[in-house]
């Protein structure tokens, strides 16, 4: 081993910045470590190295990683500690920093990875009371490291196909000169990827030097490839003296010594046992799963379908994953939207919770809402914290539909989020998880009932016909429905008559079993949203002439045995009764009947006859009175008017008048009309009428038909297979889409 030629003075440095920090500190055995940047393997070989007293570098890296447990994502800060506590400088000292591929370099706590570096280097003294002081930029010292500034860059540069940070030589500048009795304190920081393998891990960092401020020291002139050999003067090589040889891709010529510092060159150094030179060296860690926090909403029922006034037990789970981390979640909050129409009562935690909470970590809770318990109510939950031993806990809150829940009723939607912080050693993450609920709050029972005439025109001593509509508008069932029919003009029912024309619904329908002139008829139950249509048969006694008319009365009862009010489309129907004389009838129907759909055509049909035997009826007049939301599409009949009965059609409808001439004996007219549905009503009633004139006087005539139009209500659950999951595990998830509507 040739010894050093040259010693130069050297000035002590100080490098920072606020993502990398090289710090150059004297070693000194009178004097603590006044910076926590220095405080650690530095401290530790004050006194050794004042025991040290050979003209040789001695050198000790270490690498270590605060916190050496951390989670995925997280900020960590590495450092890396050189030290010199030789007797003499060591040269073209350099830096290889491989970092583990489960990490990424920041360039500071809150950026992301750069290739650039920016090193500021500030010079430190040792001053006879045994501190540490820093030059300032007037040449002075002080002890207040703040107050320093930067002397000097250095470059550092960051690899990124191998994940390395290097310095000198092993980047793409020369190496520095590590003075006797000095460390350099490099700090950086790092983040764990969202995807870092969890588990115990390494980072290694080596480092280079030379004990000569030359590359090669030679006895004799050399040469050497791509690089030069030069005398001490700076001129060429003396035939006798010594020869330096720098920038050498290989061995020069002749008889020369590679200065680079190798651990076999201190085995002949008296060091204190404590002592042991090394130039590479690893920083063990441990990676754990990121802290996360979860939430799921239910209902402790196995109904999802509730009306007015019923519980709903929603059920909060807030679960997290701190069995797998040694987090401590911070500032855990839930809030939960409950939907206009729910109204809160209280929440508790559930008696099936298995974390036994003291009071205080029993949520608090805080309840946002107007004096009416129709309006929105934000529900805030502030539970505290959550550790690995209380790491989940689930709040039951008790709900009801609220009394008057008119304009909510359908699919609601109730949203829940949970908050959390998580308190990591350089930076705070916010958690979150948020969850949903669907259900559906059923409309009661609502019914109408019309009643129409199918023969609108008889003569005595024949038979009549009559048809009755009911329909269950709600979503509720109505059961016990009774319909009391008093004929008029004498008019028997007809027993065994009853005959069911429509019916979607799971129900029984009772006729009367005998002739009477007071029939009621019993609805056993009908389901939400559909109809029964029935007709039934009269007979018309020899001795009656002129307009008949009768009112029908109808009862009903929700399942809860309330009772319900009927609405009734059309309550009072019409037959015409003669003995030949002119007789004007009229009579509409839907050609295409059906659920309608907002938009879609109904197609009527309008008959106008006479059924008299002996007189024409003249100047006939046909009205036709399209109902709310219903608009004329075309119209084939000659001599007509339309007006809009208050000019908005969306709001009163149309009329149509058209004269239509005289109608003979026994004589049919049939006329076409189509109308559009405009607007969703679930029933819309037409009417119609015709009036005219014969010598026995004026005559008129009317008719109703009823339009239904349907509604599609669409319904969509979303259901996880699971409900706590762990990072890397895989949901399945189940949509169900159906449609509640009528259309």
């Amino acid at each position: 081993m040739n010894p050093k030629v040259n010693i130069r003075n050297v000035a002590f440095t100080f490098i920072f910045i606020s993502s990398l920090a090289l710090v150059l500190f004297v070693l000194n055995a009178d004097a603590e470590c006044a910076s926590p940047a220095c405080c650690g393997v530095c401290e530790n070989y004050i006194n050794d190295s004042a025991n040290i007293s050979v003209n040789f570098p001695v050198l000790i890296v270490n690498k270590s990683v605060n916190p050496a447990t951390f989670e995925q994502g997280e900020l960590v800060e590495f450092k890396i500690e050189v030290l010199n506590i030789g007797n003499v400088s060591a040269y073209e000292l350099s830096m290889k920093d491989i970092l583990n591929e489960d990490l990424d370099y920041v360039q500071s706590k809150y950026d992301n990875s750069s290739s650039n570096y920016l090193i500021y280097k500030f010079v430190f003294n040792v001053t006879g009371n045994g501190e540490y002081s820093c030059q300032k930029s007037d040449g002075g010292w002080f002890s207040d490291s703040s107050q320093c500034v930067p002397k000097e860059n250095i470059d550092f540069h960051y690899l990124s196909d191998t994940n390395e940070l290097t310095w000198g030589k092993y980047g793409s500048s020369g190496g520095k000169e590590l003075p006797p009795k000095v460390a350099y304190v490099i700090k950086f920081y790092a983040r764990a990827k969202e995807n870092a393998s969890a588990g115990n891990l390494t980072n290694n960092v080596t480092i280079k030097a030379n004990y000569d401020q030359h590359q090669y020291v030679c006895t004799a002139p050399a040469s050497c490839q791509g690089g030069s050999c030069k005398g001490a003067d700076g001129g060429s090589c003396p035939n006798n003296g010594l020869c330096y040889c720098d920038n050498c891709v290989s061995q020069p010529s002749g008889d020369c010594s590679d200065t680079s510092i190798k651990l076999s060159d201190h085995s002949d150094i008296n060091l204190p046992p404590s002592i042991t030179p090394n130039l590479n060296s690893s920083a063990n860690f441990t990676i754990l799963p990121k802290s996360e926090i979860y939430i799921t909403k239910g209902i402790n029922s196995t109904a999802n379908k509730f009306t007015v006034g019923e519980i709903i037990p929603f059920v909060l789970n807030i679960n997290s994953n701190l069995n797998e981390t040694n987090a401590t979640l911070t500032d855990v909050k839930v809030t939960d939207n409950l939907p206009y129409g729910i109204e809160f009562l209280n929440a508790t935690l559930c008696n099936e919770t298995n974390n036994a909470l003291n009071s205080t970590t029993q949520p608090q809770l805080n309840q946002n809402s107007s004096d009416d318990p129709q309006a929105s109510t934000i529900l805030t939950f502030n539970i505290g914290n959550l550790t690995k031993d209380v790491s989940n806990i689930k709040i039951c809150i008790y709900t009801k539909v609220a009394s008057d829940a008119s304009n909510a009723y359908g699919a609601l939607k109730n949203d829940a989020r949970v908050y959390a912080s998580n308190n990591q050693t350089y930076e705070t993450k916010n958690l979150s998880d948020a969850a949903e609920k669907y259900f559906y709050i059923l409309k009661p029972a609502s019914l109408k009932i019309s009643k129409k005439t199918l023969t609108t025109n008889v003569v005595p001593n024949s038979i009549a016909t009559y048809e009755i509509t009911v329909w269950n508008e709600g979503d509720s069932e109505a059961v016990n429905i009774t319909i009391f029919d008093p004929l008029p003009c004498n008019f028997t029912y007809i027993n065994n008559s009853c005959n069911v024309t429509e019916n979607n619904t799971d129900t029984n329908l009772t006729c009367p079993d005998e002739n009477t002139t007071e029939p009621s008829f019993n609805i056993s139950k009908i389901e939400g949203h559909s109809r029964i249509v029935f007709t039934f048969n009269v007979s018309v006694p020899n001795n009656v002439s002129g307009m008949c008319g009768n009112t029908i009365v109808a009862e009903a009862k929700d399942t809860s045995g309330n009772n319900l009010t009927v609405n009734y489309i059309s309550q009072t129907s019409y037959i015409y009764t003669e003995h030949g004389f002119g007789y004007l009838q009229v009579n509409k129907e839907v050609i295409n009947n059906k659920l309608f759909a907002v938009g879609e055509i109904v197609q009527y049909k309008i008959k106008v006859r006479n059924s008299g035997s002996v007189q024409s009826v003249n100047n006939v007049q046909l009205k036709d009175f399209l109902p709310m939301g219903m608009k004329f599409a075309n119209i084939s009949i000659q001599n007509c008017n339309v007006s809009n009965i208050t000019g908005n059609y969306s709001t009163n409808g149309e009329i149509l008048i058209c004269n239509i001439g005289s109608v003979v004996p026994n004589e049919t007219k049939i006329y076409y009309l189509n109308a559009t549905v405009m607007d969703y009503k679930p029933v819309m009633v037409n009417k119609v009428e015709v009036n005219g004139s014969t010598s026995n006087g004026e005559q008129w005539f009317k008719d109703n038909i009823a339009v239904y139009v349907g509604k599609a209500k669409l319904k969509i659950e979303k259901k996880a297979n699971k409900n706590n999951v762990k990072p890397g595990e895989s949901i399945f998830y189940t949509l169900n889409i159906s449609n509640e509507g009528d259309a």
